[in-house]
């Protein structure tokens, strides 16, 4: 059982709508159906009666069990309410995330899931590469990050979730020669030099896309350039091409033009093994909700 699965049962259960629980929640009606349907997977029972004409009805099991967790919630958020009292403060969290993204659509809902979840919490964003990310992670500077899987390390040190998933996009120069209708497709690039950035920086990135370009028949040559900025100004200089999410800044950069690809990029939250942190918790499911849609 997942927190994102009770917290769509339980809104679906108030209201007696799956519909107007996905309109709450600001997610789609699927979204909503699919992790109710896990759940009642999971516990090996159904927790309601479905009806075209009376909408939701909770079966006594799916009561009995909504009801105990309710409490269980309640506990948990009057127990989080005292530590903060004692502790003469109110429960913090500093969170990283990509500096090259544009998370300006995103991060305005989840404080906003945050703060209903964990109203007594103090929330702070900080931008950094991806190398950055998780040296301040490992070092205590941040309390988790959120990042592409590809960029954080497999460490048992770390203990990763992942939250949702972008698409790749291949970026090249706007004045590309074969920047026409209908063009480029992905075979129009197989004598271009694809920029990397060193392994360091995003560990299995360049491993994960190469394997993809091998599934489409391309064998690009690579070339590993010192950084993002650099590998921006050669792909503007026509020099070659490089593979971004759908999420990055650099999409609505003049003098690029981007071609959505036939692969994702997980996203995930990672925080160092062992820690807890309730704000954590509670951005991490706000996540998971503001990108149910495109997980």
């Amino acid at each position: 059982m997942t927190e994102l699965q009770l917290t769509y049962t339980l809104r679906a259960a108030q209201l007696h709508s799956i519909s107007l629980a996905a309109a709450q929640l600001h997610v789609s009606q699927p979204s909503v159906s699919v992790q109710i349907t896990r759940l009642e997977q999971e516990l090996g029972f159904r927790i309601f009666d479905r009806d075209r004409k009376t909408g939701l009805t909770l079966t006594r099991s799916g009561a009995a069990f909504l009801d105990g967790m309710n409490r269980i919630r309640q506990d948990y958020q009057a127990l989080l309410r005292r530590c903060a009292e004692q502790s003469g403060g109110r429960s913090a969290a500093r969170i990283g995330f990509f500096s090259a993204w544009d998370l300006s659509g995103v991060l305005p809902g989840v404080r906003a899931r945050v703060a209903e979840q964990c109203p007594e919490c103090m929330l702070q964003m900080e931008a950094y590469s991806f190398r950055e990310l998780v040296e301040r992670l490992e070092s205590g500077d941040l309390d988790a990050i959120l990042s592409v899987r590809t960029a954080v390390p497999v460490s048992s040190g770390l203990d990763v979730t992942l939250v949702g998933q972008t698409h790749a996009v291949l970026v090249y120069a706007a004045e590309h020669p074969l920047h026409t209708p209908g063009h480029p497709v992905l075979a129009d690039f197989h004598q271009d030099t694809f920029f990397v950035q060193p392994s360091e920086e995003c560990p299995y990135s360049t491993d994960s896309n190469q394997s993809y370009f091998l599934s489409q028949m391309m064998q690009p040559r690579v070339e590993v350039v010192p950084n993002l900025e650099t590998m921006l100004s050669r792909i503007a200089e026509g020099g070659g091409y490089g593979v971004f999410d759908s999420i990055s800044r650099c999409l609505q950069y003049d003098g690029l033009a981007a071609l959505p690809l036939d692969s994702g990029i997980s996203l995930c939250m990672a925080q160092r093994a062992g820690s807890w942190n309730p704000v954590v918790d509670a951005f991490c499911l706000a996540v998971q909700e503001s990108m149910a849609d495109i997980v």
